[in-house]
């Protein structure tokens, strides 16, 4: 199967150490081009491989690209892969509709944070609150 556009990956990786707790990591994927008809077959390929991969959570950051209406289908896949493996998705700079349409599918609830900063504080503290403890 191939992760590629025309041009390259869809999404950049980056792997996030102690997220969401220390020792543990979690995989940011950053869009590098826009997510429409011609790269939605790669960006689902991709998306579905990292949610299966051995992070502990996924990041994904779309900001600064178009989100076409194509992708829908495979955020709701991806977060209820996600979800049915027990790892946190977390949606970065989503265009405004995205939370809207979210919420009104019959789909695993989702979080949507501004930056990718907001986005792993969001997941230590929800880990933090869920062993008891103060997120560090």
């Amino acid at each position: 199967m191939s992760h590629d556009s025309a041009s390259g990956p869809v999404f950049g990786l980056t792997r996030i150490p102690d997220a969401p707790i220390p020792g543990r990591h979690a995989v940011l994927l950053t869009a590098r081009v826009d997510i429409d008809l011609s790269t939605r077959a790669a960006a689902r390929d991709q998306l579905l491989d990292v949610a299966s991969g051995p992070a502990e959570a996924v990041l994904m950051d779309l900001t600064g690209v178009f989100v076409g209406a194509v992708a829908v289908r495979d955020l709701v896949e991806l977060a209820e892969r996600t979800t049915h493996l027990g790892k946190p998705l977390v949606v970065i700079g989503a265009p405004p509709w995205l939370p809207v349409l979210a919420a009104r599918l019959d789909m695993p609830p989702l979080r949507f944070t501004a930056s990718a900063e907001a986005a792993v504080s969001e997941l230590r503290a929800v880990a933090a609150a869920a062993d008891g403890g103060v997120p560090a």
